[in-house]
């Protein structure tokens, strides 16, 4: 997943690359530190997280609403660079949002490298597989790549055919 994750900032504006490679290497660490998997243990991927069994809900109703952890799309849209002036607006845009151009791209390279590693949501897209090619250059796309699409990703796939991570 991060070598996905750090591939994937080759693809974001030019202008944004550096800080977007130093926030998913931050985010990454902190998502590989001993702490966060204690308390994110159950995550699935980006959307989700393990649900309470029906014994666990039955015993403490209060649970049946919740997942066992906050969801990984929380955690990167609320608690990590929530103080960050790259990352953050004081005052929201014309449509209502806080986050900056750069904290959509941090986003993106964490939620396609979830999405491609664990288990497809289906979150981002605007891609093509001439983009995803380029991300390995000069080597080929990884066989856990290809085969990540259905059917699997060959090399007679136009490189203009869109991708959906």
């Amino acid at each position: 997943m991060c070598v996905f994750a750090l591939r994937m900032v080759k693809l974001q504006p030019r202008r944004y690359r550096k800080a977007c490679r130093e926030h998913v290497v931050e985010l990454l660490d902190r998502m590989n530190c001993e702490n966060f998997s204690l308390h994110y243990s159950q995550v699935i991927d980006w959307d989700s997280s393990e649900r309470w069994t029906s014994e666990e809900i039955a015993a403490d109703p209060v649970h049946c609403r919740y997942s066992k952890n906050r969801l990984i799309c929380d955690y990167v849209s609320h608690e990590y660079g929530e103080y960050d002036r790259d990352l953050t607006r004081q005052k929201p845009d014309a449509e209502g949002c806080y986050g900056t151009v750069l904290r959509g791209c941090v986003q993106c390279c964490i939620r396609a490298a979830l999405d491609v590693a664990s288990a497809p949501s289906g979150g981002v897209v605007g891609f093509t597989v001439g983009d995803l090619r380029n991300m390995w250059l000069p080597h080929r796309l990884p066989e856990w790549v290809t085969n990540f699409f259905e059917p699997a990703l060959a090399e007679t796939t136009p490189s203009d055919s869109p991708v959906w991570l």
